[in-house]
């Protein structure tokens, strides 16, 4: 083999690894991005032969959740608010109380909670409740009030969240205990 064609493999090697590394030449460049996070079972399972495919959708499923339960929970916490004379702030006071009694009953250690599935609880707690009930606004809205007002306010969101929090708890235990 002459120097020239020496050369010219030696390019030829040098353009092929090059291709060869580039992911944009690499078609399993998509299926590795695709099982690039998965749980040890999956790894077993390619190392097996078998395809791995974790659908996008699965990942998405508790903020899909969470999203549909926050919607619902926004959209009634504005009607409550609608509904409930101005002046002061009823509609959040109102909201605050339901939502504290509701997540001592969804999130309480008594065997009514603990049938209720993880799924359920993040479309009820973390999506609903959490738009449901609403601090900033109490925040925001007791700044409006007179001085006077603002401690009625404050006090009454946090006594009577308390209670319903409480409350919750000890009706789900008295109702399944």
């Amino acid at each position: 083999m002459s120097e020239t064609d020496a050369g010219s493999a030696s390019e030829s090697e040098t353009a092929s690894r090059t291709a060869d590394a580039n992911p944009a030449n690499d078609d399993s460049t998509a299926e590795s991005a695709e099982t690039e996070h998965v749980g040890t079972e999956d790894v077993e399972a390619e190392q097996s032969g078998t395809p791995v495919h974790v659908p996008a959708l699965k990942r998405l499923q508790p903020l899909v959740l969470v999203a549909v339960g926050g919607f619902a929970g926004a959209v009634l916490r504005h009607a409550v608010a609608a509904a409930l004379p101005s002046g002061f702030p009823w509609g959040t006071l109102a909201v605050n109380v339901t939502g504290s009694f509701a997540l001592g009953v969804l999130l309480s250690e008594s065997p009514l909670a603990g049938r209720i599935s993880s799924e359920t609880r993040l479309v009820l707690a973390t999506g609903f409740l959490s738009s449901f009930t609403t601090y900033s606004t109490f925040a925001l809205q007791t700044t409006t009030l007179s001085p006077s007002w603002a401690v009625v306010n404050v006090g009454a969101n946090y006594a009577l969240g308390f209670a319903a929090v409480v409350s919750g708890r000890a009706a789900v235990g008295e109702v399944t205990g």
